[in-house]
């Protein structure tokens, strides 16, 4: 029987829906059928003529009139139901399924079962059909209801038994044994769902509310998620699923750090505004959010201020396919700009942040969290940041009011190796945009920078730290002038407020030792770590866009380009980082103490121009912004008509591939970049 539902369950849903509505229309004309039974009070056989008629009418009439009325019958048990396919296809009942069925299911179904009536009981009447009494039409409401209802119990009632024999009585073939901490509803809708995957049981609800610790929902004990370690190691829980809201960020992190000295594989239940249908099932089970690898507290936001900058803006984004971009968009389109445009070279990346956005206005506008009386116009834009002559065609079409540039190359290593178009990038790109910027009259451009700007070790630190000086000098000018082959700025005015947010490593990002711990893990091992002692900073790719949101609404004197600098907390050790990943999967670390453990951590050293340990200001000298997570740093610049000079001299050391020159530059003016060369 087992075998059966989960055969039935894993079919393709055209088949699900085709067995529905196939139940649903036999229902159908067995109610109608039933109906004249009972209004007849005797077994109702519609091919029966009847016997009054043959009683009174001559042989001839009588037999055509038997005829004529057997063809009526035909006729209303075929329009049944081409009727109610129809409106039960308007009212969704194919989804009212089974093991979620509440009372909206019911609802959906006595709205479909009484519009059908009536209208097939509009076509009795308007028919004049002899031999249907109007009555007819009532009694088969009722009855149509009650049964596709009891249908509907009688499969859920099927399922949850086969629920509970799976869950109890086959335990002895599991080798998963898992607990769902929070006993709330996503939490029992995944006891209902996930009980069809064989070798994973659910044992145990862990909740802390004490009216229900001690108690059973679903036959499953709760238990004290005080003693939530005690339970792990004493019931060998291999599994923990975390049925909390990652709004509830404080209570989350305080679950997750309860479980740090047990190896034990967490996953999150997802909120259901994440689901497409509001339906948990095994495979929307999420591994740990990095976020919560960080403890760290949750960010708070001046929201209304963040409104009122982005509101009915138009919003450009550089890099918008990249990790900082695509999550800036996201958080961005929460304000309801009027058009927000993706700048992106990637097809691929335009592409799925598009998609991305698309999708996530839609259902903000389904949950009513934006207005839809005022649209979000996506503007997808391929292009680079390197092509000068593109970019103004844009911000001509476009006229953006505020720019976020994160387009950048990132990877050290690999920068590193491609010094010229490393430079390109990070430094004539941000060049690029930020002329633009002035030329069209850009009230805020906001440079997503990086600590290792901070006295670089790297050609991608020295670059960013560039960057940064190129923004610093733009910004202490109120003229512009510039010129090359392709720009031509004569004494533009300038008033673009320019501003620099400077942060950490982002956990989950393109560049983040994240996802490579994630697949190093997921392989077997080992974990490569360079340096047991290596430190970073980190914060959340959500912290981060929040703050740089923030950052841009921050009262900012025009003629200085401020440097905001976000507060990332303490340092992570990164072997600290690996090892919690690893515990979290639910395995044991392999070394010298536990040579049978799962995954090993293997030191590999320090990679060409790594840094031990990441800073984050030049000075000592961090101002208050009002913002207890973002603070100012003032720090010292090159004037603009000395800074083109060398812009110039760079240029052509680029294009001739000049290395030794280009580092020569690179260390005269950037404060502590000291290659060895």
């Amino acid at each position: 029987m087992n075998t059966i539902i989960r055969k039935l369950i894993k079919l393709p849903i055209s088949v699900k829906y085709f067995i529905i509505f196939t139940n649903d229309i036999l229902i159908i004309l067995f109610s109608f059928w039933a109906s004249f039974s009972l209004r007849l009070s005797y077994f109702y056989n519609p091919f029966n003529g009847s016997a009054i008629y043959r009683e009174y009418l001559p042989y001839f009439f009588s037999e055509f009139f038997i005829y004529q009325k057997l063809f009526d019958i035909v006729l209303i048990y075929l329009l049944a139901p081409l009727i109610f396919i129809p409106i039960s296809i308007y009212f969704g009942l194919g989804s009212v399924v089974i093991r979620f069925i509440s009372y909206k299911g019911v609802a959906s179904i006595v709205k479909s079962v009484f519009l059908y009536s009536l209208i097939l009981g509009f076509i009795v009447h308007t028919l004049n059909i002899d031999g249907i009494p109007r009555s007819i039409v009532i009694i088969n409401f009722f009855i149509s209801c009650l049964v596709i209802i009891f249908s509907r119990y009688a499969m859920r009632f099927i399922l949850r038994k086969s629920d509970f024999n799976l869950i109890f009585f086959n335990r002895s073939n599991s080798n998963r044994k898992a607990a769902i901490v929070g006993a709330n509803q996503n939490g029992k809708n995944l006891v209902e769902s996930m009980s069809y995957f064989e070798n994973f049981n659910i044992y145990f609800f862990i909740d802390k509310d004490n009216k229900i610790i001690g108690r059973k929902i679903f036959d499953l004990p709760v238990l004290d998620l005080a003693n939530l370690e005690l339970i792990v190691q004493k019931e060998k829980i291999t599994d923990i699923f975390l049925s909390i809201s990652k709004g509830d960020q404080k209570f989350r992190k305080s679950v997750i750090s309860s479980l740090s000295n047990v190896s034990v594989r967490v996953r999150s239940i997802p909120d259901l505004f994440d689901l497409s249908d509001n339906k948990i099932r095994f495979e929307d089970l999420q591994e740990l959010d990095v976020n919560d690898l960080l403890e760290r507290e949750t960010v708070q936001l001046n929201s209304e201020q963040i409104n009122k900058k982005l509101s009915n803006r138009i919003v450009l984004i550089t890099g918008a396919g990249g990790s900082i971009g695509s999550e800036l968009c996201r958080q961005i389109v929460l304000y309801q700009p009027k058009k927000i445009i993706l700048f992106e070279q990637s097809e691929f990346y335009l592409y799925q942040i598009q998609n991305n956005i698309e999708k996530l206005i839609n259902k903000l506008y389904l949950s009513k969290s934006i207005n839809k009386k005022y649209l979000i116009e996506i503007v997808p834009v391929l292009g680079s940041v390197q092509d000068y002559k593109v970019l103004e065609k844009i911000f001509n079409l476009y006229n953006p009011e505020i720019v976020y540039h994160t387009a950048a190359y990132k990877h050290v290593p690999i920068v590193e190796k491609n010094i010229s178009e490393g430079l390109k990038n990070n430094i004539f790109g941000s060049l690029n945009v930020a002329l633009v910027s002035i030329k069209n009259n850009v009230q805020d451009f906001v440079l997503i920078s990086t600590d290792k700007a901070v006295r670089p070790t790297n050609i991608m630190g020295a670059s960013k730290r560039f960057a940064e000086l190129i923004l610093q000098s733009l910004s202490n000018e109120k003229k512009i002038i510039f010129s090359n082959e392709l720009i031509n700025l004569d004494n533009i005015s300038n008033n673009t407020n320019f501003c620099i947010v400077r942060f950490g490593n982002v956990l989950g990002s393109s560049g983040s030792v994240v996802p490579l711990f994630k697949n190093q893990i997921k392989n077997g091992g080992p974990v490569t770590v360079t340096h047991p002692e290596v430190t970073r900073y980190f914060m959340s790719i959500d912290e981060a866009a929040k703050l740089v949101l923030q950052s841009t609404c921050i009262n900012q004197d025009k003629q200085i380009s401020e440097i905001f600098v976000l507060d990332m907390g303490d340092p992570v050790r990164i072997y600290d980082l690996a090892k919690k990943m690893i515990k979290y999967s639910g395995l044991t670390i392999k070394d010298h103490n536990y040579p049978d453990g799962d995954i090993e951590i293997k030191i590999i050293g320090l990679r060409s121009a790594e840094k031990l340990y990441e800073e984050l200001l030049i000075g000592n000298n961090p101002l208050n912004t009002g913002h207890n997570k973002i603070f100012k740093a003032r720090e010292n610049f090159i004037e603009w008509k000395i800074l083109k000079g060398k812009l110039s001299e760079l240029a052509n050391y680029i294009n001739s591939n000049n290395t030794n020159e280009i580092y020569k530059i690179l260390k005269n003016l950037v404060n502590g970049y000291n290659p060895k060369v």
